[in-house]
């Protein structure tokens, strides 16, 4: 298997990026998958998996859901994500604080 590696010296300040953090399937904060519909007997939409950056930055920010999953959150931090990223980081932090 070929891989291609690279290398070369910054032009700014040295500082670390910190690494992406892949999401993970059926294991912590991504142990259950959740589901959602605005009424009893319409589709069901299934959330998306959640990663450690929305998490973080949901606990900072107070939202009143719209109930459009497409939405964008307008917030301070800004918010990586739409209303069915800002929905699956809230529920994995009650899921969290409630096992």
């Amino acid at each position: 298997e070929e891989q291609i590696v690279s290398f070369g010296e910054p032009s700014g300040p040295r500082r670390r990026p910190s690494p992406a953090v892949p999401s993970e399937e059926y294991i912590g904060t991504n142990k259950f998958i959740y589901w959602v519909c605005r009424r009893a007997g319409e589709d069901w939409t299934r959330l998306p998996a959640v990663t450690p950056a929305p998490i973080a930055i949901s606990r900072k920010i107070t939202k009143v859901f719209t109930g459009n999953l497409d939405a964008k959150v307008q917030s301070y931090p800004p918010f990586p994500g739409k209303e069915a990223n800002l929905l699956r980081a809230q529920l994995a932090r009650i899921s969290a604080a409630t096992s």
